[in-house]
């Protein structure tokens, strides 16, 4: 992960062009990680919103069945520590209801008989709170777009109590 703590310096030459001068664009707050986002074809990207606190990805989807992917983050852990940030999936259910899942993989791990180098390999993808599993991301993705749970007379993207 990289942080960002100071202004971002941009050379500005279009006013004369003679002239040069510096704007100063405001740092992101708090040493907010930069990831990089899932792997997510070119028409679901719009789905990842970045890295997030909850509450910042509760502000960020407001319409009741949407549903979101982002890095979770909160601002009180140390940044110098943080090595890894959960994906999450953020949803607001028809009843205007907030949810926060992870988004959780299964794989094994596999060494390469030359280098012995090991890493693991994803086999599927799935959401922390129930459903199938998928081999990527995109077809998680796509299968919740198309997906959806009648209870009780309220239609939902997810399986999701609405109290």
């Amino acid at each position: 992960l990289k942080f960002i703590n100071q202004p971002i310096f941009l050379e500005r030459t279009d006013v004369l062009p003679q002239k040069c001068e510096l704007l100063v664009v405001a740092p992101v707050p708090l040493n907010k990680p930069i990831v990089e986002p899932p792997i997510l074809s070119d028409t679901l990207m719009w789905r990842y919103i970045g890295v997030l606190t909850r509450a910042e990805a509760e502000d960020a989807v407001k319409p009741p069945t949407e549903f979101r992917f982002y890095h979770q983050w909160e601002p009180t852990e140390k940044s110098n520590e943080v090595n890894r940030l959960p994906l999450t999936v953020f949803y607001r259910s028809s009843r205007n209801n907030p949810f926060h899942w992870l988004v959780r993989t299964m794989g094994e791990i596999i060494e390469d008989n030359v280098s012995k180098k090991r890493e693991f390999l994803i086999r599927g993808y799935y959401i922390e709170h129930g459903g199938p599993m998928f081999p990527n991301l995109s077809t998680l993705v796509q299968f919740y777009e198309n997906h959806s749970y009648n209870r009780n007379g309220y239609i939902d993207v997810f399986s999701v109590a609405n109290c």
